[in-house]
């Protein structure tokens, strides 16, 4: 169960915690380590907690707001409308330009950690002990690396998160753009929409997205506001016509023939639905920023070898393939022919 210690009841010196305990019992010291990214005067609280086996120190601290010289900072004024997605997890919209956050690098992380978890676990379905029976230390050993590697998959997707709203932030910072208005998802969760898109859903976890924003926006000076995204993606944000939701990333519009990104069309869409109000913005000829979150993953700087696992055994046997839709013909997908029936 977490602990928490306020601001007074604990000293920090260097890398050394240092917390009360029991009356008459002595404090209890904690040698961290790293150390601590906030100045010891600004720190309100650590919070004592445990993942698995490991415990962590969890650091509270007021971090001033950034502050720019006159005329360069953001304008509460100018709009930027936000919409959150499983493709690209943040689409902006300004009066000027647009950003678009891809999350290539993430999806793949979520496909290649099941199909490494289905691996590992099919390689050891016959080993599991029965009920009842006490498990082997192979059995111990494939429980503890099990523990490693789904923190670390939470990790790397929870950092790439972060690194796709700072892009955000710096994109409003650079245009000024004051107050984000943020499409809210969160009720897509409690529909049921079978197994591919719950997984999806779950996976997508718009609520730390929302937060990791949230709070990167209150940090450099921009005010953010939640809305219903309800027929953001569906609506023509030119002439308001309602149009079928299209299958891939393009929006066409029958009425007016206004052809745009989807995302962008439902950020265009959300920003006049703040408490500023306004107009929808005009996509024509709208200057579009193009980033990918999940620079630290594996597969940008070096090779997964989650990959080159999968690689290998597809080369040994063509009927094998990762957690994702099985194509029509897998021989032409491997660059070599089909077996035949």
């Amino acid at each position: 169960m977490p602990s928490r210690y306020y601001a007074g009841t604990f000293a920090l010196e260097d890398m050394r915690l240092t917390l009360p305990t029991a009356r008459g019992c002595p404090p209890l010291a904690l040698r961290l380590s790293r150390p601590v990214p906030y100045p010891p005067e600004t720190i309100r609280s650590v919070t004592l907690l445990n993942v698995g086996p490991k415990l962590f120190v969890d650091v509270t601290a007021e971090v001033p707001v950034a502050t720019y010289e006159e005329g360069t900072g953001p304008d509460p004024a100018k709009v930027g409308g936000v919409d959150l997605g499983i493709i690209h997890p943040y689409a902006l919209t300004s009066e000027r330009a647009a950003l678009l956050v891809s999350a290539r690098a993430i999806r793949a992380e979520h496909r290649l950690h099941l199909a490494e978890k289905k691996a590992r676990g099919r390689a050891l379905a016959t080993r599991a002990p029965k009920r009842g029976q006490a498990g082997s230390r192979r059995w111990r050993k494939y429980g503890v690396r099990s523990r490693k590697l789904e923190g670390r998959h939470r990790r790397r997707v929870a950092q790439a998160t972060h690194e796709a709203a700072r892009t955000v932030i710096d994109f409003a910072v650079k245009e000024r753009i004051g107050t984000l208005v943020v499409g809210d998802p969160r009720g897509l969760l409690k529909r049921d929409s079978g197994g591919r898109q719950n997984l999806a859903l779950r996976n997508w976890k718009p609520g730390q997205m929302i937060c990791a924003l949230t709070d990167k926006a209150a940090l450099a000076g921009i005010d953010v506001e939640l809305v219903d995204e309800r027929g953001s993606s569906s609506t023509c944000p030119r002439c308001g016509a309602k149009v079928a939701k299209p299958k891939g990333r393009t929006f066409r519009c029958g009425t007016c023939k206004l052809v745009a990104h989807r995302d962008l069309v439902g950020a265009a869409n959300i920003a006049p639905r703040g408490s500023r109000g306004g107009d929808s913005f005009d996509l024509t000829g709208l200057e579009i920023m193009h980033r990918r979150a999940g620079r630290h993953l594996p597969g940008r700087s070096r090779r997964d070898p989650r990959r080159v696992s999968m690689d290998k055994h597809r080369r040994e046997r063509v009927d094998l393939w990762p957690a994702v839709a099985r194509p029509e013909s897998i021989g032409e997908s491997l660059g070599r022919d089909a077996p035949a029936a």
